[in-house]
């Protein structure tokens, strides 16, 4: 044991009698083959339009958004926008920058502008859901115009 050599080994003894497979993925740092995809490839190409990948905006549509501002290195800075239609979830776009986050968020902002107002009210017609996380900067959020969802 290298990686923490203050966790006693009974621990690892314990946790790879009850459960192999995630024992060796936490604690011997080897990938998990039962679990190769979160999501159904098959699914995700059956509820994937193939064209166009974004949506323009439509007038007297409800759109909410969805910011991950980037939280350094490789991360790159997202945003999702779309709508309901009846039961089904609509994903008008998905984009992701890697740059300045000051101007990725006057970039996001205007687009946001061209789909309607958003606010950061859940419950409200339009919405925009921020992550609170330590690693979103103050002016990421100040230059969207929103505050932090608690």
């Amino acid at each position: 044991m290298t990686m923490n050599p203050t966790l006693p080994q009974r621990v690892i003894d314990d946790a790879m009698k009850d459960d192999a497979t995630r024992a060796s993925a936490e604690y011997l740092a080897q990938f998990r083959t039962d679990i190769a995809s979160l999501i159904d490839p098959t699914l995700m190409a059956d509820t994937t339009r193939p064209k166009p990948k974004e949506l323009e905006s439509v007038s007297r549509t409800s759109y909410h958004a969805f910011v991950d501002p980037a939280g350094g290195g490789e991360d790159e800075f997202t945003i999702a926008i779309g709508h309901c239609e009846g039961d089904a979830v609509v994903l008008d776009l998905v984009r992701g920058l890697q740059g300045s986050p000051a101007q990725i968020a006057k970039e996001y902002s205007a687009l946001m502008l061209s789909y309607g107002s958003f606010n950061n009210h859940v419950c409200a017609r339009n919405s925009l859901f921020v992550p609170k996380d330590r690693n979103t900067g103050e002016v990421i959020v100040d230059k969207l115009g929103i505050r932090r969802l608690k």
